[in-house]
């Protein structure tokens, strides 16, 4: 067994690491070494009889694609190390296409575990109306007053201050996580100075945000964005603008392309597995979709793919079974080793349940404010049944109620409902889409949008439609002015508009059409004039939250204009390193 140091690790990597994870042998002291008489390293750990390995080994050479020789190679820098840790079953971890397919030739098995993308230093900027959301995050980051700064190894070194500031992100977003994984390949130190590593920190008035780590990629000439870590709550766009201009800071480099890091538990299909026993190819299609459901690895897929990567490379775990054991066995053993390996450790505090319960209502307090006034007055009054009438005439709005007495019944009258039917059709939308409208919009949009129509919309109703009827048609206002209205519709209405604005290429058509079914439902459905008449206010509405979406989402653009001034993002609050 021939185990290097450090040094003669980091020279090793200079010259040979082409997978974006290679740092990570200079980072964890948990990955042992192997160099075979012919140049090959070997990551490795072991646990009894299986050991595992740390990606590819590092290739004299770093060859982009594996020909002949290098067969030759591996078979030699194999058989020592095979002799030299008396392997019985391993498994390589996180090694890309090529290397997984030259694996083939010596009786590998292997599945396809991730993918990772890869984008274009040099056109790192998203385009056209695919880029539009991550340019329009940024510049939201930006007006929420984030800049970003590039900390160089000098200044963390000779600054206590800014490695706390590090440590302190570092600390809390390992806290908001009740299992911790950070053994073996998932280790992770933020400060340990390697040659080319950058540390690009995001600040508001002074304070750090959030950091993203570049680590060098020297075999393939590329960077590796290493970490992004946020505090709890960091304003939108925190990510999509550190992102951005640590990619366009690296364009002062050689380097051509950067991994934004793997994406684990991509589906696959039996193409993408070699000689996997039935079993173990079962596990592998049911596991992943078990554990998709229990953290959010479609999120980090969606939020990638918005920086338009230009190509995704696919990770692959390889397994050799040189013991008596199956081979469905042999890889139960090798990926329970696996897990060992990266250290789980059940870390719940009562600052994660505490976060945990309130990470809801942080997140959607109107939707919570507005669904539990509408079930504790459908609860609570009507006893989901039929609305009592003495609080049908006490609350519900009519014109010929004291004026005084106008906005607080436009409010409660909202969350009044007449019957069960009544409930399902109306608050039911209403609930879906405060929710939307939250998740699509500023809060403190939202928060006005909501509170307005619920305060307002019997008002407008009865000042803009049913009070000229009186100069009109006097005999049709009688009618209408004494009607006790409850229910939330017209703020169903007036949301749907405004929503209908999220849809960027078909909202008119969509306004027109919804329109159109509208009046004519209202038409054919009235058996007299003043149900008709009573019920176009819904139509006005749609039409008052459609404007009311068309205003804000050009007021919001010309915003979004302002701060990028017609121009891409430019990295130009980045300092550049020390030299």
């Amino acid at each position: 067994m021939l185990s290097i140091s450090r040094d003669e690790l980091t020279q090793h990597f200079r010259k040979s690491a082409t997978n974006s994870s290679h740092v990570v042998w200079l980072l964890s002291k948990e990955i042992l070494t192997f160099e075979a008489s012919n140049g090959w390293v070997f990551g490795y750990k072991q646990f009894g009889g299986v050991t595992l390995f740390a990606l590819e080994p590092l290739i004299p050479g770093a060859p982009s694609e594996f020909k002949t020789e290098h067969l030759a190679q591996f078979k030699e820098a194999w058989a020592e190390v095979t002799k030299a840790l008396q392997i019985q079953i391993s498994l390589f971890i996180g090694i890309y296409g090529p290397f997984s397919k030259f694996l083939h030739e010596f009786g590998f098995q292997t599945f396809k575990a991730g993918e990772e993308p890869w984008v274009n230093i040099g056109d790192c900027i998203p385009q056209g109306n695919a880029g539009k959301g991550v340019r329009s995050a940024r510049n939201h980051a930006i007006k929420a007053g984030l800049y970003v700064e590039e900390w160089s190894p000098e200044e963390l070194a000779n600054s206590l201050e800014k490695r706390q500031e590090i440590l302190t992100i570092f600390e809390e977003w390992k806290s908001n996580h009740p299992i911790a994984l950070d053994g073996f390949l998932n280790f992770c130190d933020p400060l340990t100075p390697i040659e080319g590593r950058r540390t690009f920190v995001i600040l508001r008035a002074g304070r750090a945000i959030a950091y993203l780590i570049a680590s060098p990629v020297p075999g393939i000439n590329s960077y590796f964005l290493e970490d992004l870590i946020t505090r709890n709550h960091a304003p939108k766009g925190t990510g999509e603008l550190i992102t951005l201009e640590a990619l366009v800071a690296l364009q002062d480099t050689p380097a051509f392309s950067a991994s934004l890091g793997v994406v684990g538990l991509s589906t696959h299909s039996r193409e993408d597995s070699h000689n996997l026993p039935h079993a173990i190819h079962v596990l592998t299609q049911k596991v992943p979709k078990l554990l998709r459901r229990l953290y959010n690895f479609s999120g980090l897929e969606i939020y990638r793919k918005r920086f338009k990567p230009h190509r995704w490379e696919t990770i692959h775990l390889a397994l050799h079974n040189n013991s008596q054991d199956s081979d469905s066995l042999a890889w139960i053993k090798a990926l329970v080793a696996m897990l060992r390996a990266f250290n789980p450790i059940l870390r719940i505090r009562v600052k994660w349940i505490i976060q945990s319960f309130m990470g809801p209502i942080r997140k959607t307090p109107i939707t919570l404010f507005a669904t539990t006034l509408c079930l504790a007055s459908f609860g609570g009054i009507n006893h989901f049944g039929v609305i009592p009438p003495d609080i049908l005439a006490r609350f519900g709005f009519s014109g010929d109620a004291p004026l005084l007495h106008w906005p607080l019944r436009s409010f409660i009258s909202d969350f009044l409902f007449f019957d069960p039917w009544h409930f399902v059709f109306s608050a039911l939308p209403y609930i879906f889409l405060v929710a939307w409208v939250e998740k699509s919009h500023r809060r403190n949009f939202a928060i006005s949008l909501v509170l307005g129509v619920s305060i307002f919309d019997d008002i407008l109703n009865q000042l803009g439609l049913i009070t000229p009827l009186r100069y009109f048609r006097p005999l049709l206002f009688n009618d209408l002015v004494a009607f006790k209205d409850v229910g939330c519709s017209l703020g169903v209405a007036t949301l749907l508009g405004v929503q209908l604005c999220q849809f960027r290429r078909v909202r008119e058509p969509l306004f027109a059409m919804l329109s159109i079914g509208l009046l004519l439902g209202l038409v054919f459905s009235s058996a007299k004039l003043h149900h008709l008449v009573m019920n176009l206010n819904h139509l006005l509405f749609l039409s008052m939250g459609f404007l009311i979406g068309k205003l804000d989402f050009s007021y919001q653009r010309h915003l979004s204009r302002k701060v990028a001034r017609g121009k891409p993002p430019v990295a130009r609050s980045v300092r550049p390193p020390k030299q």
